[in-house]
């Protein structure tokens, strides 16, 4: 019996082989696509650790740039006017021995600054005597017979009223912002103690008129922030003068600041943010000693030298970098001080 071959048709063995090929030609191409895959991963991978260690190198410089901007312009500012503290403070009328500087702390790490210079010669008023105290009220009567007593004036009350003008004048310029002063008499006491208080003065009051013994006299008086102590009694010894006053200070929430002449804390210019830390220190002479705070009085006249520390953050600014910053200076006007 003969077999019969069946003839493929036409086509046939050459559409499997291309199937096949073209299965090949498919499998290679996958395989291709997973390596090309893995590869990009592992370039990505490489890439996303390049940039977040160039965004590392940025943010740390950054904070450090920022460290070194927030902690050295601040400290540059008290540098420069713990320079210029005490300026002309014994060239008019007695010499109050009032330090230039005082500081101290308000917490620990939490110190302030307060530089006095007299106010310019350009626009300095004169000092007022003390010619009355109102009972139980923050003012104090600086010109004319105190009031309600009938008697004549002492000769200084009596014609202080054209310097009570001139503060008048100058708290217009200032424009109607409360000042620094001090308060100071030589004769306190029966037992002629010195005292000396630093005060805050509001406002100049506008002048009445009393009539005493015939003679129409005026009358000036200032208001003060708060009730001076009652040894303040009126006397020609007894004085009222303005000062110019820089206070500087570490807040709570670590914002050092700058309160100009009466102005409140809350009132107070922020100079630098995030300081973490400001301390001051001073070297004295006669004898030597190190001292980490000083007071109205002093002794201003036995610096040798003051320290100022500032431990600053970056301000927010990049990544946190804490710098500590440290400045020695020599108030200019000590030794002037010394010879009077």
């Amino acid at each position: 019996m003969n077999e019969t071959r069946r003839t493929p048709a036409p086509g046939t063995q050459s559409q499997r082989t291309q199937s096949r090929r073209t299965r090949r030609q498919h499998g290679l191409t996958l395989v291709e696509l997973l390596v090309t895959l893995a590869l990009a991963v592992v370039v990505i991978t490489v890439a996303a650790q390049l940039f977040a260690g160039s965004s590392r190198l940025v943010e740390s410089d950054t904070g450090r740039v920022m460290a070194l901007q927030n902690g050295q312009t601040a400290l540059d500012l008290l540098v420069n006017d713990a320079r210029q503290a005490g300026e002309n403070m014994t060239v008019t009328g007695p010499n109050l021995e009032v330090s230039g500087i005082e500081f101290g702390s308000l917490a620990p790490g939490r110190g302030y600054l307060t530089i006095r210079r007299n106010i310019p010669a350009e626009v300095q008023v004169q000092r007022l005597p003390v010619c009355g105290r109102p009972a139980n009220r923050a003012e104090i009567q600086v010109a004319g017979p105190e009031r309600g007593k009938g008697k004549d004036p002492t000769p200084a009350c009596a014609a202080s009223d054209v310097n009570a003008e001139r503060w008048d004048g100058y708290f217009a310029e200032q424009s109607g912002a409360a000042q620094r002063g001090l308060l100071y008499c030589e004769e306190c006491s029966a037992a002629s103690s010195r005292e000396i208080h630093s005060v805050v003065v509001e406002s100049v009051e506008p002048p009445t008129e009393e009539t005493v013994k015939g003679r129409k006299y005026k009358q000036v008086a200032v208001r003060l922030r708060a009730a001076a102590d009652a040894r303040f009694t009126p006397k020609d010894t007894t004085m009222l003068m303005l000062i110019d006053e820089r206070r500087y200070f570490l807040d709570a929430q670590g914002t050092l600041r700058l309160a100009l002449a009466g102005q409140t804390d809350a009132e107070a210019q922020a100079v630098a943010y995030d300081i973490q830390a400001f301390t001051v220190t001073a070297t004295l002479v006669d004898p030597a000693q190190t001292v980490s705070s000083m007071s109205l009085t002093g002794p201003w006249t036995r610096i040798e030298q003051l320290e100022l520390t500032l431990k600053a953050g970056s301000g927010g600014q990049g990544r946190q970098n804490v710098r500590t910053f440290t400045a020695r200076v020599f108030p200019r006007n000590v030794e002037s001080s010394r010879g009077n």
